[in-house]
């Protein structure tokens, strides 16, 4: 558990200084803490999503995770907008942030899962000899849970020196990163302002 722990808070560290880069009065030191502390809820929050099925066109399990997506982003302070992921089953969500500097983010994950139905209970979230497994743990709920986990470490720090940061999660990325509309395949205008 220790070895996984120090990896969860190396991960963590990972993501964080794009967003922090230029920030001086912030200490690695103060990060590197901030994140030890965060690493149980990060495990909680990766293991209540690895215990969900959400298999691709798995309407239930999605709709479970979308709504934990939605809380979370929203409790940053996120706008947070639902759009259908047609032709697929429930809805691409998109949490944007402004800041208050000048570089934009685009943080894109998908939270479906290769898996069929039930096997989240057939072999749920485990941690053994340092390592963690369940059904998409690695693709890609670990990935999500990080993007969470750091969002919430810049906001407890306060940090907006950035100019916005967009999280779009969903299947596939493609759509996601389209959004178009349903005139042509005319991006809309949010995706219009997502890759100015």
């Amino acid at each position: 558990m220790k070895k996984m722990r120090c990896i969860s808070t190396f991960v963590l560290l990972l993501i964080m200084p794009p967003f922090v880069a230029g920030a001086n009065e912030i200490p690695p030191e103060r990060l590197f803490k901030m994140a030890k502390e965060e690493q149980a809820a990060f495990l909680e929050t990766l293991q209540t999503l690895v215990n969900i099925d959400s298999g691709t066109g798995n309407e239930d399990g999605l709709s479970k995770v979308e709504n934990i997506l939605v809380q979370r982003l929203t409790e940053l302070g996120a706008n947070v907008e639902l759009k259908p992921a047609q032709p697929g089953v429930g809805n691409i969500v998109l949490g944007h942030l402004q800041g208050a500097g000048d570089t934009k983010f685009l943080l894109m994950i998908h939270y479906d899962t290769v898996f069929a139905n039930g096997e989240a209970r057939r072999r749920p979230f485990r941690s053994e000899h340092g390592r963690i497994y369940g059904p998409g743990v690695a693709d890609a709920k670990g990935s999500l849970a990080l993007i969470l986990h750091a969002l919430k470490m810049l906001n407890t720090l306060d940090y907006n020196d950035f100019g916005a940061i967009t999280v779009t999660s969903h299947y596939p990325l493609a759509a996601a990163a389209r959004m178009t509309s349903d005139n042509g395949g005319i991006p809309s205008n949010f995706s219009k302002r997502l890759f100015k």
